[in-house]
């Protein structure tokens, strides 16, 4: 996927989020902390959803060169917050929460006029492989 982004063209700006109403959130809202709202056993927004951005955001950009976190807390967990992750040429934007529903959004690629096809020669780029695998 990684060698894929040179059909978006310059990527300055990147925000990924994942976000879901955890079964245990009402529990845990009562008072009743679970793994799942132990930072010391892994759990919360950080260490439980936005892993996956993090790998996503390395995979395709490396280590980046700064990182900030700024977590919402709630009885000592944090249950929502957006991590910061700032590059040479670009800042990316993860962003995790264990107490809200979660989103659905399509893919959004903003390019500037002139710039490659973005999402959509992806697009087409997956619609030939997914042809060739079922041939």
């Amino acid at each position: 996927m990684a060698s894929d982004l040179q059909l978006l063209g310059p990527v300055h700006v990147v925000s990924l989020n994942y976000t879901q109403y955890s079964s245990r959130y009402d529990r845990f809202l009562a008072g009743d902390i679970s793994p799942a709202f132990n930072p010391r056993l892994g759990g919360g927004a950080l260490l439980d959803l936005n892993v996956y951005n993090i790998h996503l955001a390395v995979s395709l950009f490396g280590a980046p060169l700064d990182v900030h976190y700024f977590p919402n807390l709630q009885k000592g967990v944090d249950t929502s917050g957006v991590l910061v992750l700032a590059y040479d040429d670009k800042q990316a934007s993860l962003t995790a929460a264990i107490g809200l529903p979660g989103l659905c959004p399509q893919p959004a690629c903003h390019r500037r006029p002139g710039s490659s096809q973005g999402l959509h020669a992806l697009r087409k780029k997956q619609k030939k492989q997914n042809r060739k695998i079922k041939n």
